[in-house]
């Protein structure tokens, strides 16, 4: 006989240590004007309610050095910038050469900070709406937790800096109608970056060689082609205005997850013209810099003898431009 009662069930999410990221501490009262010359982004944005940026530091030539989130901490004039665990040392010389006489103090707090993420799996990457908890404890019960949804893309989850003094169960009271579990090793966040088409880090974004537009950074919201000059703009801001992107990085689906491939393997037509290079893979799903113009028609690609298929990413704005005469028409109809 039905009581008329009902039985909630928590939803059970996932949880993860990035333990490939590492994290830099800036404090000082000109962080802001600071970072505003060196990165893609407005940093302004984080005056405006926002907990966190997607942005790119630069060389002078436009390529970059890394990728980063940047946090705003709840201690004042504070903020953290994670990156790449491989990138810190560069990073912070970087971050020193341009401080001159500035009064702001630069340190890696790795050994004192991780970064987790909270995340929905591969199974509902195209629908899942933000894994971000709606109710939740109050964050600043401790000043030193950042807990943010991922500023690139709502479906990448939920960004936790927790001191490393805290255990995990301490990030579970902020999802209180969530059940987190360890990821599992098949459905972990990798996987997920993979499958929908981000990339992160050196693997992805190799130092001195990768460029942040064939990066995505201008659809995952890391680059302002509006605030004023910072290092490395005048690259990206002519090829975004007068130039066509004929490359960008793309997901992958491999055939054969057995197949073992090195980073920078070829990816090939039929007919043996390569068409992207491959950036990196983990349980059949990989993210390859593939010629846009070069994929619409080559039929059946192959990454070292397994079938793969290159698929445009949903969440990706409108259709590309393939020409500069494309690129135009889509300029004056914006």
């Amino acid at each position: 006989m039905s009581t008329g009662a009902t039985t909630h069930v928590a939803q059970s999410l996932q949880i993860e240590q990035l333990r490939e990221r590492a994290l830099i501490r800036i404090v000082g009262d000109e962080i802001r004007p600071f970072l505003q010359g060196l990165v893609t982004n407005d940093i302004e944005h984080l005056q405006r309610n926002s907990s966190a940026v997607y942005a790119m530091f630069l060389n002078k030539g436009g390529r970059m050095l890394c990728d980063s989130i940047i946090y705003r901490s709840q201690h004042e004039n504070t903020f953290f910038l994670e990156c790449d665990v491989k990138s810190v040392d560069d990073l912070v010389r970087h971050l020193k050469l341009f401080r001159v006489r500035r009064k702001i103090a630069v340190d890696s707090v790795n050994a004192d900070y991780s970064v987790y993420v909270v995340h929905g799996g591969l199974k509902n990457a195209e629908v899942n709406e933000a894994v971000f908890p709606k109710k939740t404890a109050e964050p600043s019960v401790d000043k030193d937790i950042v807990l943010c949804q991922d500023p690139r893309l709502k479906y990448l989850g939920t960004r936790v800096v927790v001191p490393n003094k805290y255990s995990p169960h301490t990030i579970q009271k902020f999802f209180p109608d969530n059940e987190l579990l360890p990821a599992d090793p098949g459905n972990d966040y990798v996987s997920l970056r993979y499958k929908l088409g981000v990339g992160e880090g050196v693997g992805d974004h190799p130092p001195l060689k990768a460029f942040p537009i064939e990066s995505n950074g201008d659809y995952l919201h890391g680059i302002s082609f509006h605030k004023g000059c910072y290092l490395g703009q005048e690259l990206t801001a002519r090829t975004y205005h007068t130039g066509v992107i004929r490359k960008r990085l793309m997901p992958i689906t491999i055939s054969d997850p057995s197949t073992a491939s090195d980073r920078e393997s070829d990816i090939k037509t039929s007919k043996g013209a390569t068409v992207g290079k491959l950036r990196g893979q983990k349980n059949g799903f990989g993210l390859a810099l593939m010629r846009i113009e070069k994929i619409a028609d080559s039929g059946s690609l192959t990454l070292n003898g397994s079938v793969c298929t290159v698929s445009r990413p949903f969440w990706w704005p409108g259709a590309l431009p393939k020409t500069k005469a494309e690129a135009a028409t889509a300029e004056t109809q914006t």
